[in-house]
């Protein structure tokens, strides 16, 4: 079956599925087989349990996919930039869920216990990746964490003080359009006449501040993770890249 204009997943639907893929994905870092994985959302068209997907690029342009359902053939597509702005939530989600329930256990890294997800015996193959991923992540914390928080905390003292001035401009913009007789003393903030400039104080600062303060927690999540008794293992590939993001994103 091949839909050439198939329903479109957007919102919660769209979700769902990102969360089903990612769960199934840190299962399979975690060394489980495949057919233990978990499973896959129902089909959204009819309500099926689903056995397998496959994806394929759409027609609609370059962002554009195509999930294709079995065994009942039904189609659904998605727009792959949307999904990019969704994969914050999808971490938070399976974050909480590993929260809830601990699946980790220890294994010995240069002397040191690491804690791994999934119940599977790492084969010597993967214990060496394992070291090599651990040991790369803590030489990049120890040389690239200082320059980086200092560089955040930085722009946060940038970002505050912006904010102050806005805000201390507002109050001039008020005391102006009062003294020319456009607004009264006790006319609310949100006059007409102020509007605007609140929205464009808002689109300054409030980007600043939220890339602010998610580069700030991906440096304490390596931090934590570059302890002596780091958190999951399998987080360092993630972490290494939020790094690198970070850095390429600083002014």
């Amino acid at each position: 079956m091949s839909d050439t204009n198939p329903p479109r997943l957007t919102g919660d639907p769209l979700l769902e599925f990102m969360v089903a893929g990612e769960r199934r994905n840190r299962a399979r870092r975690a060394g489980t087989a495949e057919a233990d994985l978990p499973p896959y959302p129902s089909c959204p068209v009819c309500g099926q349990p689903v056995d397998t997907q496959g994806i394929t690029a759409g027609t609609a342009d370059a962002d554009d996919r195509v999930v294709t359902n079995s065994p009942c053939g039904h189609q659904v597509g998605f727009n792959l930039g949307v999904t990019k702005q969704k994969v914050a939530r999808v971490q938070e989600i399976l974050d909480q869920e590993d929260g809830d329930t601990d699946t980790c256990r220890p294994v010995e890294v240069d002397g040191e216990p690491i804690r791994v997800r999934g119940s599977g015996e790492l084969t010597p193959e993967g214990q060496e990746a394992l070291t090599a991923l651990v040991r790369a992540a803590q030489t990049k914390m120890q040389t690239d964490a200082p320059e980086l928080i200092g560089d955040l905390q930085q722009r946060l003292r940038l970002a505050h003080k912006a904010r102050r001035a806005k805000e201390h401009q507002l109050d001039g913009i008020r005391r102006a359009l009062c003294d020319a007789g456009f607004m009264e003393e006790d006319d609310p903030y949100g006059h007409a006449d102020l509007d605007e400039v609140i929205r464009q104080a808002g689109e300054l600062v409030g980007p600043m501040l939220r890339e602010v303060a998610a580069a700030r927690k991906f440096a304490a999540e390596m931090r934590d993770f570059c302890s002596p008794h780091g958190v999951a293992a399998d987080y360092a590939d993630r972490l290494l890249e939020a790094m690198d993001r970070a850095k390429e994103g600083r002014a």
